[in-house]
């Protein structure tokens, strides 16, 4: 048997990655390069606890808290994701969007000239 096929068997029934299992293994591998740069214990320490952590929940059975757990880390998130998710869209529609003035919007109010039809 393949080394993926064992994974793969060894996986089945337990919680895997989500959005809060990314988070935490970002935040703690960006809190491990702070630690290391700054020479302080207890960062590093904190690192490996948030990886320790995430593994703990990747390899997790009870996919009911961990769904939870999930569900709570979106909904305090929702407000910065939403965010950043119209700021990425404006940029998107601004490549393929572009408005056109017609001639009689791009003349000026406030011109003193009456216009001539």
């Amino acid at each position: 048997m393949k080394l993926k096929d064992r994974f793969i068997r060894f996986m089945y029934g337990r919680y895997g990655v989500d959005s809060f299992g990314k988070f935490t293994i970002w935040g703690s591998l960006i809190l491990m390069l702070i630690a290391g740069w700054t020479h302080r214990g207890i960062l590093s320490w904190l690192a490996w606890a948030g990886i320790i952590y995430s593994y703990f929940r990747m390899f997790s059975k009870n996919t009911y808290k961990r769904a939870a757990e999930n569900q709570k880390y979106l909904q305090m998130t929702r407000g910065i994701r939403t965010f950043f998710y119209r700021q990425r869209n404006m940029i998107t529609q601004r490549k393929t969007h572009h408005l056109q003035m017609s001639v009689m919007q791009t003349e000026d109010p406030c011109s003193k000239r009456k216009r001539q039809d």
